[in-house]
C-alpha cells in the first residue's frame, strides 16, 4: 500500500509530499530489514547488501528534497493551487 500510494502521488504530482513520506517510511524499513550488510560474513554477499544500502540511502534523500521542497511546477498540486488563487473572490 505504501508503495503504490506512494508512487502513484509522486507520478501525479498529486499530495507528493505525503507520498514521499510514504516512501521514506517504507524505505527505513526496507533498508533496515532487508540490507543488513552488517550482519552478513561473506564478502561477496556483504558487499551486495551494502550496494542496495547505498542506494535505498540515495533514494531515502531524493524523498526527503521532495518533502522538503514539494513536486514542483509541472505537477498537479501546482495546477491546482494556481487555479485557485487565480479565481476571483466574490462577496
Amino acid at each position: 500500500v505504501f508503495l503504490i500510494a506512494g508512487s502513484l502521488s509522486l507520478i501525479a504530482g498529486f499530495k507528493a509530499r505525503f507520498g514521499a513520506g510514504l516512501l521514506f517510511i517504507f524505505l527505513v524499513l526496507a533498508t533496515y530489514y532487508f540490507h543488513d550488510f552488517w550482519t552478513i560474513e561473506d564478502a561477496q554477499a556483504k558487499q551486495g547488501q551494502m550496494i542496495h544500502f547505498m542506494k535505498n540511502l540515495a533514494l531515502m534523500g531524493s524523498m526527503l528534497f521532495v518533502m522538503a521542497n514539494g513536486a514542483g511546477k509541472m505537477s498537479l498540486d501546482n495546477a491546482l493551487a494556481s487555479k485557485t488563487q487565480s479565481e476571483p473572490v466574490v462577496a
